[in-house]
């Protein structure tokens, strides 16, 4: 890790949107990701080994090793602790560096984290390839028909990417605490089975409370319209290409280096690197300048919670 001189993370507010916007992101790719079932046809085949069984731990451990590690267990826990600690009125630097460096470890806990989570998408890359392998060998799919079909699916992931949502200073200024909700959108069409889902990265919903469903508009009504219609137009060897391309696609979409996914990870890294950089600044800038730029952060961003995805069929 290579560290920025603690004076100069005293020079600007610390970031609080930048951080949750970063984790809004990685949640609704990671959150596709992780409803993103294999199809019944690849799971009740023994021809395909271990693959069912190593993907879907492969999908449990990154979603564990996100939400409930680097979310829940780092970035939320840490600043609920530093509030909590201001709130009391606690002002020593090393309590504060305590909690960043756990153990006087010294790389923090939060950027340890995010290179765990980091490993792990990585690791998706494998099965991206071996499904891709398993397209490849899939006969007489009606290429023209999985054209179609992919145009109308990439005007409904933009039409509920209009409707996603990003946290504003407006929203932490409001007097209630803000909930960010993702919901995964699924539409359920083929076989009671094999639904499409996830369709989308998934969307992000602020209120108050837990949201548990969006609302559609016409035009998305529409569009979901006109995806049933076209998959009912399918033969079995399109349809099972269709599905293995849609998991490739959500796949594709973070396990690669310039990924959005790991773009946000990348930031929440240097913006940690900035909470790092004042806790340990030196205790004349400290005492100046580090603890009130830090009660202001904590302050800030704890209020704010994040839920683990909720599902939606459209039906």
């Amino acid at each position: 890790m290579q560290q920025t001189s603690p004076t100069a993370a005293l020079t600007a507010p610390l970031p609080v949107l930048d951080i949750l916007n970063n984790v809004i992101t990685i949640t609704n790719y990671l959150s596709a990701v992780n409803s993103a079932a294999l199809p019944a046809w690849i799971t009740s085949n023994p021809d395909y080994g271990a693959l069912p069984t190593e993907y879907g731990n492969w999908q449990y451990t990154l979603w564990a090793q996100y939400f409930q590690g680097l979310v829940n267990a780092n970035i939320l826990a840490q600043a609920q602790v530093i509030n909590n600690l201001l709130g009391q009125g606690i002002t020593q630097q090393s309590v504060f560096k305590s909690v960043i460096t756990p153990g006087s470890a010294a790389t923090p806990s939060v950027i340890l984290s995010c290179d765990a989570v980091g490993s792990q998408i990585s690791a998706g890359q494998s099965y991206a390839q071996q499904l891709q392998i398993i397209a490849n060998q899939i006969r007489n799919a009606d290429q023209e028909k999985i054209k179609e079909l992919n145009a109308i699916i990439a005007k409904l992931n933009k039409q509920f990417g209009d409707m996603e949502q990003q946290l504003t200073d407006k929203a932490l200024d409001n007097t209630k605490q803000v909930v960010v909700t993702v919901v995964n959108v699924g539409v359920a069409v083929a076989s009671e089975k094999d639904p499409i889902s996830p369709l989308v990265e998934g969307v992000a919903k602020l209120g108050t409370d837990i949201i548990k469903e969006i609302v559609l508009t016409s035009e998305i009504n529409d569009t979901v319209a006109q995806l049933e219609d076209a998959w009912d137009e399918l033969d079995q060897a399109t349809i099972q290409l269709a599905q293995v391309n849609m998991i490739i696609n959500r796949l594709n979409k973070i396990v690669n280096n310039t990924s959005k996914a790991v773009n946000a990870l990348n930031n929440i890294v240097n913006d940690w690197q900035l909470i790092y950089d004042t806790v340990n600044a030196s205790p004349g800038e400290w005492a100046s300048t580090g603890l009130k730029q830090l009660t202001q952060w904590g302050d800030r961003i704890t209020r704010v919670s994040f839920y683990s995805n909720i599902s939606q069929t459209v039906n």
